[in-house]
């Protein structure tokens, strides 16, 4: 019964991270209707908040862990 909770608590915190990289870094929609050149805007895009991940764990207080990219700026 705890592994639901847990599997259910990861499933969910992993739909956070949806929500902050497509908020955050201005991607809920794709530029153009080209699938490879989508491909390539998500994939930076993904980098960028990777880079912001590690910047905060690395650089910043323990305080700031968890404020999102919004609260950054």
């Amino acid at each position: 019964m705890i592994d639901i909770f847990r599997w259910h608590n990861e499933r969910g915190n992993a739909e956070n991270f949806n929500k902050e990289l497509k908020s955050g870094f201005g991607m809920e929609r794709m530029p153009c209707g080209q699938t490879y050149a989508n491909a390539v805007f998500f994939r930076i895009g993904v980098i960028a908040y990777n880079l912001f991940i590690g910047f905060k764990r690395l650089s910043c207080p323990e305080l700031w862990e968890r404020h999102t990219i919004k609260t950054f700026r």
